[in-house]
């Protein structure tokens, strides 16, 4: 099993991009992973418990939280990758700071003939010379919910190939 084996995680925004990709991390890493977004047809690809709504809607939240608790095991992890993150009255969290990722949304938005070209001047402004993976966030969001990341408290991280360095 791995390093997550036993916690209990819930990501909001699962159902693409940053969120889909760290859902299927963390339940990689052995969390049970709870998803939640607006498009229910999306959560289903994270293999997580998906649980369909909008942060923003106090109802959706209050059914979100029945969920975990009803599956008996706590909370431990949580990664607000929605506006939920504005919402919660938590008192120290990481937060972490992505640059341009690439999400499945710039081809949709700008069509096939010129996604290529947005997703390299978006890319240009970053150190690394590209826009990251949703992935490579999953990864750093893996961490900081493992045991690894035990003396990391209350820090804002970026994960952005750079780019605040340019």
């Amino acid at each position: 099993m791995g390093q997550l084996a036993g916690k209990t995680a819930v990501v909001t925004g699962g159902g693409t991009g940053i969120g889909l990709a760290t859902a299927v991390r963390l339940a990689a890493e052995g969390a049970h992973v709870f998803v939640t977004g607006r498009r229910k047809t999306e959560l289903g690809a994270a293999g997580a418990t998906a649980v369909a709504g909008d942060v923003a809607n106090p109802a959706d939240l209050d059914r979100l939280y029945d969920a975990v608790r009803a599956r008996g095991r706590g909370l431990d992890v949580v990664f607000a990758n929605a506006a939920w993150a504005s919402l919660a009255t938590l008192e120290q969290v990481n937060a972490i700071s992505p640059g341009p990722i690439d999400p499945p949304g710039i081809t949709s938005l700008f069509g096939e003939d010129k996604a290529p070209d947005v997703k390299a001047r978006l890319g240009a402004g970053v150190a690394m010379g590209r826009m990251g993976r949703p992935e490579e966030v999953a990864a750093f969001v893996a961490f900081l919910a493992s045991e690894e990341s035990s003396y990391v408290f209350g820090a804002n991280l970026y994960v952005d190939g750079g780019e605040n360095q340019v």
